[in-house]
């Protein structure tokens, strides 16, 4: 077994504003355990003063932190740099703008040494809550994943819960690299990718109910922003037909019921394509995107067939999206039930309110 316990993995692409938060985060006081992580900054060849920064760190805690020094490849290339020379027992992500609550990450690493006891039956994969945060620090939401502290395997998370996010999961370094785990390059949204099919090696589960990181959200030029979200559309759904693809591959070379979790979520990431393509695009060049990736799909039958009961729409309102996108496309008839569905929407944000008021008086 080595003598590190975890590997974090923070893709660094001119993070001069937030790195040296990001990493102090993880400086715990136990200075024995702190020498049990291995923190992987990979600078993902940036214009600033990232690499100084990242190198300052690895010059003050030796054996703690390393640096990557590469030309820029994307996010995808961070993870395939690092991945292969991670010396910790456990994997995991953290963005660069992102940081970690330093007292439950302390806590956390110690669960992980008594998990790593149990030898063969340890966790493949280990899960903690994380908020999310405005660039003031403000608390905005604790995502819920419907798992307990008895959960002991994806199986005990059912639908209508909020997915996975790569803020709230630890792999076992083994798993990803036996299965040969590679992060498609050169484009955003890949996170996608890592927090769906390493789910395919998950046999064993742990989750802690504590809050460990936190994830910035409302920075300028996130990926997550509408604006940069509208602008590499075709790229969310090229990272969607990959998943697909490698799914139908592997539903060819297994039972679909041992793929559990990871099948569920390919067929999510579709769904919700589809969705933000039909609700967040007008025009000839959407329908031109969702006409090439509705072909696509029709190259993999069965999950072709199965993606017609796909449901995922606004709350309250629930659209049978690729069912009618392929009925209607993106006519007037679609038009008309999306600006009804936001005008009902607007109504009801109105109104519930003010009966719910009442009903208190």
């Amino acid at each position: 077994m080595s003598d590190k316990i975890l590997s974090i993995i923070v893709p660094s692409y001119n993070m001069e504003a937030y790195l040296p938060k990001c990493l102090g985060s993880v400086i715990i006081d136990d200075k024995a355990l702190l020498q049990k992580l291995d923190v992987i900054v990979v600078n993902d060849g940036s214009k600033d003063r990232t690499s100084e920064i990242a190198h300052g760190f690895e010059a003050k805690y030796p054996g703690v932190f390393r640096v990557i020094d590469k030309a820029n490849g994307h996010y995808g290339s961070c993870i395939n740099a690092a991945l292969p020379v991670a010396k910790g027992e456990y994997v995991r992500v953290l963005d660069a703008d992102d940081s970690v609550e330093t007292a439950a990450f302390e806590k956390l690493l110690r669960i992980i040494c008594e998990e790593l006891e149990k030898g063969d039956g340890s966790a493949d994969l280990i899960v903690s809550d994380y908020v999310s945060v405005d660039p003031d620090g403000k608390v905005l939401k604790r995502p819920k994943f419907g798992l307990q502290e008895s959960s002991r395997s994806l199986a005990d998370i059912q639908d209508g819960w909020e997915r996975l996010t790569h803020h709230a999961i630890y792999y076992r370094t083994q798993n990803l690299l036996k299965m040969g785990y590679r992060q498609t390059e050169g484009c955003a949204y890949t996170d996608t990718e890592w927090i769906i099919e390493p789910m395919v090696t998950v046999r064993r589960l742990r989750y802690l109910s504590i809050v460990v990181t936190r994830y910035l959200v409302g920075r300028d030029g996130q990926t997550m922003d509408a604006r940069v979200l509208a602008r590499d559309f075709q790229t969310i759904l090229n990272i969607t037909e990959g998943l697909v693809s490698r799914y139908a591959e592997r539903c060819t070379r297994c039972e679909k019921e041992a793929l559990g979790y990871y099948s569920r979520q390919v067929r999510d990431m579709v769904s919700m394509s589809y969705s933000w393509g039909l609700i967040g695009y007008e025009g000839e060049k959407m329908q031109c995107d969702m006409n090439g990736f509705d072909e696509y799909l029709s190259q993999y039958p069965e999950f072709y067939r199965e993606s017609e009961n796909f449901v995922y729409g606004p709350n309250y309102f629930p659209f049978r999206y690729v069912a009618e996108w392929r009925k209607h496309g993106c006519g007037l008839y679609w038009r008309s039930r999306i600006i009804l569905s936001r005008w009902l929407l607007n109504v009801a944000g109105l109104v519930l309110p003010k009966i719910k008021a009442l009903v208190r008086s």
